[in-house]
């Protein structure tokens, strides 16, 4: 599995699964079909930036203090915009740029992913919904009592709706679904409002909205991430996360 989806929440409630069913993890690639998670680029570009924006902890506060949708980016704040574009490609095309900030389908070149696997991408924006649609338990009988053994979520429930699971060859049983989608809730919750920086959403409607010439070279320079990774589509962009 290849995740660079920026889904701490995921990555934790996969490895928390595969702990619970005795599953090895390891590093290597392997020769089989590759899972790639993957997020929308220019979503992705922006958080990257207020990641590395946290080196400069004055910028930083400035923007996280400002939730006005309306206002204009300091002009300081879009200097270095420009500038982590161009740290972006420069450092790219030299094959030395700090992962966080490479483009999905760089870092898959880089990393041999591509050698003649078959890859299958997962978009995050329709991970976590298809989590918590199945997490609205509808099916439990309205018999069921403290004395029952059976699993509160069946074993099905998730799998029918993330493909994920099926693609990742995990097998689902008993209290798989309850042990997943239970993890997967207290992760979120200790997770919320503290393990993304900023609203990367909101600063690339900003930018676009007031600053359109740098939003533009912004998409082109993700546009070879937005082909690959299936983010074309009207339905995929439609799907914004912050997850």
């Amino acid at each position: 599995m290849f995740n660079k989806g920026g889904s701490t929440l995921l990555s934790l409630t996969l490895k928390s699964f595969c702990d619970w069913k005795g599953i090895e993890i390891t590093d290597e690639l392997g020769d089989g079909d590759v899972v790639a998670v993957v997020r929308n680029p220019i979503n992705r570009f922006y958080s990257g930036f207020l990641h590395r924006l946290s080196w400069k902890k004055n910028l930083l506060e400035k923007w996280e203090s400002d939730y006005d949708w309306e206002t204009k980016p300091n002009p300081q704040l879009i200097d270095e915009l420009w500038q982590f574009l161009t740290y972006c490609k420069d450092s790219e095309s030299r094959g030395d740029i700090d992962l966080h900030y490479g483009r999905q389908s760089f870092i898959l070149e880089s990393e041999g992913v591509y050698s003649g696997r078959k890859i299958k991408f997962h978009q995050i924006e329709f991970i976590h919904p298809q989590i918590e649609e199945a997490g609205m338990i509808k099916d439990i009988s309205s018999n069921l009592d403290f004395h029952s053994q059976l699993p509160l979520i069946q074993p099905n429930t998730l799998t029918n709706y993330l493909g994920l699971i099926g693609d990742l060859g995990l097998e689902f049983e008993g209290w798989d679904s309850h042990f997943f989608i239970g993890t997967y809730h207290l992760f979120k919750k200790g997770l919320d409002g503290g393990h993304h920086r900023g609203d990367s959403i909101r600063l690339k409607i900003k930018v676009n909205t007031h600053y359109p010439e740098i939003g533009e070279e912004i998409k082109k320079w993700v546009e070879r991430d937005t082909q690959i990774l299936g983010y074309n589509t009207q339905l995929a962009n439609e799907r914004q996360t912050n997850i």
